[in-house]
């Protein structure tokens, strides 16, 4: 009898401590648009000295999960407005000053995450001006300016560009519907559920 009670608790015992010792898998953070602008997807990057824009990439991506960065990668060092909208209501979701410190080096400023949902379409913007100086902005095509839009990559697609010529934080959706080129750049950070 007491060599089972004995034998009962190691059991007891040995399962508490296989519960205490497992972990959470934390999902990896994804890129959102980085891995669009790759040299294995043949575009070309260039920049433009013009302003002020506020300029956009519509996205979805295909399962859900949550946006808790935002983030800019532009050719000038400065702090940058980035939103993220919703496109069918262009309800603004998020909004984040993001400190670019250096020159094409990309920078992410964290947001209280979101819940995004699979198939639905968002906005990405940034605005071109930063301190009241207009600033270069990056912009990616193929060459000879063949649309190459909706383009997937991994969990993200990525369906159009759009701009409004502005200083101020409204939806993009003076020019729209454009597939050949991706302005900015933006991008943001995404953890699928």
């Amino acid at each position: 009898m007491k060599l089972r009670i004995i034998s009962l608790l190691v059991v007891v015992l040995g399962m508490m401590a296989a519960g205490c010792n497992k972990k959470e898998k934390v999902k990896p953070e994804e890129s959102g648009i980085a891995p669009f602008l790759t040299e294995e997807y043949d575009l070309r990057i260039g920049q433009r000295p013009t302003g002020p824009w506020e300029v956009g990439t519509v996205f979805s991506v295909s399962v859900p999960g949550k946006i808790t960065r935002l983030g800019a990668n532009m050719p000038e060092p400065a702090t940058y407005r980035v939103a993220l909208w919703d496109y069918d209501t262009q309800t603004l979701l998020r909004l984040r000053n993001v400190e670019q410190t250096a020159p094409d080096i990309p920078a992410f400023g964290d947001i209280e995450p979101i819940q995004i949902e699979a198939d639905r379409w968002y906005v990405i913007t940034l605005n071109t001006q930063a301190g009241g100086i207009n600033k270069k902005y990056k912009w990616a095509s193929r060459d000879g300016g063949a649309n190459f839009l909706p383009m997937t990559v991994g969990k993200v697609t990525i369906h159009e560009s759009m701009y409004r010529g502005t200083a101020d934080l409204v939806f993009p959706n003076t020019i729209q519907h454009i597939l050949d080129e991706i302005y900015g750049f933006t991008d943001f950070k995404f953890i699928p559920d």
